[in-house]
């Protein structure tokens, strides 16, 4: 005696419409239109190998996860653009010196090759000393731009006067290097928060 499964999976033809549709349990999971290669699945869609194309437009921003999105996923900004690109933000954390060692770095692997855009300090503890800051490429030890003043409490804002346009592109997998550069002992706890903007670029 063999045993019966209670699980019925069939193909019914709408001749009236001019379709295929697929039942599980007598529930319409698919249907295939002749007139166009249309799916439409109603209980889910597992791929276990190749991939789907989906047509431009098909996901919305309802569909993507929040906190998801990373610079992996935008575009190259390219020259002369007519469209607007998305920036990239770094955080990186401005290092504190010591007694013996007026000077210090932390340095970031970037994962896209990127072209600085601006940055500014703002300090997150400190004296209003008068050191100086800058930002720098690790591989050519070019200096990006400059804050020739380490002053200011804690909560102060800190700018660039000047960027150097020939050393504002880092390549993929290249150092940016916050370093802080000071002769004066009284700033050892200093410290501040480097917020980098950038865009990708191939």
């Amino acid at each position: 005696m063999g045993l019966r499964s209670s699980r019925f999976i069939g193909l019914w033809r709408d001749r009236k419409n001019a379709k295929l549709e697929e039942y599980v349990n007598n529930v319409k999971v698919g249907s295939w239109s002749t007139g166009a290669p249309n799916l439409t699945i109603t209980s889910g869609l597992t791929v276990s190998a190749g991939s789907v194309a989906l047509p431009a437009g098909t996901i919305g921003a309802a569909d993507i996860a929040d906190d998801s999105l990373t610079g992996d996923q935008v575009a190259d900004v390219a020259d002369v653009n007519t469209e607007g690109g998305v920036l990239l933000v770094y955080r990186i954390d401005v290092p504190a010196v010591s007694a013996t060692a007026l000077s210090a770095n932390t340095d970031i692997t970037v994962v896209d090759k990127i072209r600085i855009v601006d940055y500014i300090i703002i300090k997150t503890a400190g004296t209003t000393g008068g050191g100086a800051e800058n930002i720098s490429i690790l591989s050519t030890g070019a200096v990006i731009g400059e804050v020739h003043s380490w002053t200011g409490a804690d909560k102060a804002v800190l700018r660039p006067t000047t960027l150097d346009d020939a050393q504002l592109t880092i390549g993929a997998g290249e150092i940016l290097r916050v370093t802080v550069d000071t002769s004066i002992t009284d700033e050892t706890s200093d410290t501040g928060l480097a917020i980098i903007t950038a865009m990708k670029i191939a």
